[in-house]
């Protein structure tokens, strides 16, 4: 186009018809206008689709993560029910104030929400019950009874059951192996040995008011040292279930929150959506809030048990969604096409205006090569295979994130970026998307050339042909290294002190219930120390803060080298330390508490000049001292200030019996 003018003829009297003379007519700019409409129209919905599509990957990627943190909370779930097995089989005798004291440590209302309590139910034989009756009422329930009344050739009885009270008080003595659902998880455990869900239920813990849909989770507890192999051996060798109940509404609220601003969904119990099974829905559910952009069943695998959940985009995510661009290029699109019409047409009449259609016709051409470069100067990387998954082509970005470079690559499978950390079931799951939904994203870890790995997130698509199928892959990724570490950073700052790199407060209290729990089944001990530091407030004084700081570090190096491996230093405030000490043979928490005042006593060679400190220390022993951890620490507090009101350096314990201490 750009050598048309070169072919005008220049002499105004030459009766030969030049090709511009041939091609600047009323005929050529009808059929350029039509072609014109026909690319801005398919640019256009191109447009519209990648929008659809950017909103259906948001809405999967939503949905996606709702299905993961429901797994992921029912697990840790089991979890805390393999727990109470262990408290049963590490003891003895589990008594009521045991499982008390074991569920207590937990903090289940602020750690574990949605779960409605943890109990154990007991098995009981026909012969057993006016027995397991008179046992419950001696123990000080008077009024105890298994419920429902009535004859039957198998009992049970929730005899445990934290926290005892409120609702939970109305399920004590409950049979719940006399009811069909809860009966058909119950046997299921039992005969598998693995976990259960039942189906829906109304809680014996349900009032007139708020009711909701229920479920249980059992976990079977089996007799000491009686053989597990068969169906048989465990029925005979079942002694109890260690279960929780769970108000749906309130666990999908502690799971999801109480208002998904992105989406609606309904949960039912089982592989169907039915009404009668329906254990939860939102309220855009319920309201019926019009028709959904975007909708999506998905089946949700649990132990012994399936649900079903329907999920639906609210208004929110799609006005995020929304985008004018399909609009601007079908707007812009069908202007341009019209000026093009009309600049062929006014050359029809104009030589003049025949080099301004040309220039107009090379600004078009240059518009849509610089739409072409934004495949080379996208910021991810992209790679294009065949149906077979061979590459033919990558984009700039692919070598900056992988080394590879174009030649390396061409013709060889996909797989060359394939890193070994996932397995073979990871990539046919993938596959099974990809080929029956036509796109497939999520993050996986790709190899580079030089042999390191790095996470990615990738996005694959296929390109389809009618009657042909997929012709094409496209994947798109991004290295998300440096996000990944940022979320380590945040976990490890969430639970240990910025300065010391010592565990926080936090992470101190949780240890302590771990440990208290373990100790009582070990049947050791458990030193709590609350450790101050004697003279830092002059450093900060004379040296300034940034010597505390760095005396402060110090002190966490030091008590890192003094306590042996299994002890644990933590900072709980300015200049004041925990120490959580496990004593197994008698004395040598006393000896590691020596080491500590010595590796402290020595002199703090900081910037600015050399200083000394010591510690007062203040220690409790459990179970000696049988409180909660809250009450652990405020007993070594106390005893701390005792050893620093005697002048400090030294160590006072904290004496149970009369709230005294004593060096």
């Amino acid at each position: 186009m750009s050598e048309s003018p070169a072919l005008i003829p220049l002499d105004p009297v030459s009766h030969k018809r030049s090709f511009a003379d041939r091609f600047h007519n009323e005929t050529t700019a009808w059929v350029v206008l039509a072609v014109s409409l026909g690319i801005t129209l398919i640019s256009w919905w191109l447009s519209n689709s990648y929008v659809a599509q950017r909103g259906a990957d948001r809405f999967d990627f939503e949905v996606q993560k709702a299905v993961q943190a429901i797994s992921k909370r029912m697990q840790e779930y089991e979890q805390v029910l393999r727990g109470g097995i262990g408290l049963f089989v590490s003891s003895d005798e589990v008594t009521r104030e045991d499982w008390r004291h074991y569920v207590g440590t937990l903090e289940i209302e602020r750690y574990w929400p949605g779960i409605q309590g943890i109990g154990y139910a007991q098995m009981i034989a026909p012969a057993e019950l006016a027995e397991h009756v008179a046992t419950i009422r001696a123990s000080g329930h008077p009024d105890y009874a298994v419920r429902p009344p009535g004859e039957r050739d198998q009992y049970s009885a929730i005899v445990y059951l934290e926290p005892f009270s409120g609702r939970n008080l109305r399920a004590f003595g409950y049979d719940m192996f006399a009811q069909e659902t809860r009966r058909a998880a119950m046997s299921q455990a039992r005969d598998s040995g693995a976990p259960a869900l039942s189906g829906r239920v109304v809680l014996v813990q349900e009032t007139e008011q708020d009711v909701q849909a229920g479920f249980l989770m059992y976990l079977p507890l089996y007799r000491h040292n009686l053989p597990l192999d068969t169906e048989e051996q465990r029925r005979a060798a079942l002694r109890g279930f260690v279960y929780s109940p769970f108000r749906a509404g309130d666990l999908f609220q502690g799971i999801l929150g109480a208002d998904t601003p992105y989406l609606d969904f309904e949960i039912y119990d089982g592989d169907e959506v039915a009404e009668g099974a329906r254990l939860h829905a939102t309220g855009g559910f319920l309201r019926h809030d019009g028709h959904p952009g975007f909708r999506a069943t998905r089946n949700i695998g649990l132990p012994g048990r399936n649900w079903t959940a329907v999920f639906q985009s609210t208004r929110e995510l799609e006005a995020q969604m929304e985008s004018a661009q399909p609009l601007i290029i079908g707007i812009g699109g069908v202007f341009v096409d019209l000026l093009l019409f009309v600049v062929i047409w006014s050359l029809a009449e104009s030589r003049r205006r025949a080099t301004e259609a040309a220039r107009a016709l090379a600004s078009l051409v240059a518009a849509r090569r610089l739409a072409a470069s934004v495949f080379d100067n996208a910021r991810e990387g992209i790679m294009v295979t065949d149906h077979e998954a061979r590459i033919v082509d990558i984009n700039p970005m692919f070598t900056g994130i992988t080394g590879y470079a174009r030649e390396d690559v061409l013709g060889r499978n996909a797989s060359v970026l394939k890193s070994g950390r996932q397995d073979r079931p990871f990539y046919v799951a993938m596959w099974a998307e990809l080929l029956s939904q036509g796109h497939w994203q999520g993050e996986i870890w790709n190899r580079r050339a030089d042999g390191g790995v790095f996470p990615a997130h990738l996005s694959i698509s296929a390109v389809q042909e009618p009657e042909i199928g997929a012709t094409h892959y496209v994947g798109l990724f991004s290295d998300i290294t440096e996000q990944k570490n940022r979320e380590r950073d945040l976990e490890f700052l969430a639970h240990h002190d910025a300065l010391t790199g010592l565990p926080n407060r936090m992470m101190l209290m949780q240890s302590m219930a771990v440990a208290t729990a373990q100790v009582r089944r070990m049947k050791h001990r458990l030193m709590v120390a609350f450790l101050d530091l004697d003279g830092f407030k002059p450093i900060n004084d004379q040296l300034g803060h940034d010597a505390g700081d760095e005396a402060l570090i110090m002190v966490g190096n030091r008590l890192r080298q003094a306590l042996r491996t299994g002890d644990m230093a933590a900072r709980v405030g300015g200049d004041e330390f925990a120490l959580l000490l496990f004593e197994r043979k008698a004395g040598e928490t006393g000896k590691a508490l020596e080491r500590v005042l010595a590796v402290l006593g020595q002199p703090y060679p900081l910037e600015g000049g050399t200083m000394s400190m010591s510690a007062s220390i203040g220690c409790t022993v459990y179970p000696d001292d049988d409180s909660d951890p809250d009450g652990l620490l405020r007993h070594a507090d106390l005893a701390m200030y005792e050893a620093k009101s005697a002048g400090g350096n030294r160590v006072v314990r904290y004496v149970p019996d009369n709230g005294e201490s004593r060096d």
